[in-house]
């Protein structure tokens, strides 16, 4: 008979470890680039001088320069949405949830890496259109969509009205929170609101949401 060997399992292989670790190094670089000099001043070369390492580093592990952008824009985008997505409102009236959604939102936007990851969107989305289904996709779709299921466990244990599509409610509520203040921010014309403010533009946004217009 055979003498079965067991072969022990080796768990972070090294080599996966370093490659990791190299793909992180770069995006943190071209994060840094990008948002204070933008896309197209900034060069594979400026990028590999402050990483270190070769340009194939860059090729093999983005495919180019737009694959580095593509990819960061992903990475960022869900970075900045993972307190939304973490939130655990179970126990909380609705009121008091949606100022809760407001501010972690209203965070999320407002933050400076955001903001500086929304202008090179806007700035290179219609030269690069995947770049900006990918930013969608994963920064505002992925916010409404994570609002979205809050709100359909409200109205499907009957706490607010099913007759109304989920998906809609959300996006119109985080519109209402953000209004005009995001696109100060976006277009330079203020500073980041203080967080009064910030409390004081999300409870508007909450009351205008539950009581709607109507006399």
């Amino acid at each position: 008979m055979t003498k079965q060997v067991n072969t022990p399992i080796v768990r972070g292989d090294p080599a996966n470890t370093r490659e990791s670790a190299m793909r992180d190094a770069i995006l943190n670089i071209a994060a840094e680039l990008f948002f204070e000099h933008g896309y197209d001043v900034v060069s594979v070369d400026s990028i590999v001088a402050k990483v270190g390492g070769s340009k194939t580093n860059i090729y093999r592990h983005f495919g180019g320069k737009e694959g580095l952008l593509t990819a960061l824009v992903e990475r960022e985008s869900e970075a900045l949405r993972k307190p939304l997505d973490k939130l655990d409102l179970t126990s909380m009236n609705i009121e008091s949830a949606l100022n809760i959604i407001g501010m972690v939102f209203l965070d999320i936007v407002y933050d400076k890496r955001a903001i500086a990851l929304h202008r090179l969107v806007i700035a290179q989305g219609k030269r690069f259109p995947i770049l900006a289904r990918c930013f969608v996709a994963a920064g505002p779709e992925g916010s409404t969509k994570a609002v979205s299921e809050i709100i359909r466990s409200w109205q499907s244990n009957g706490a607010i009205a099913k007759d109304r599509r989920s998906d809609v409610l959300a996006r119109q509520f985080l519109e209402l929170v953000k209004l005009n203040t995001h696109n100060e921010l976006l277009f330079g014309l203020g500073p980041r609101p203080s967080v009064a403010k910030r409390k004081s533009e999300v409870s508007e946004a909450v009351v205008t949401f539950l009581r709607g217009v109507a006399c």
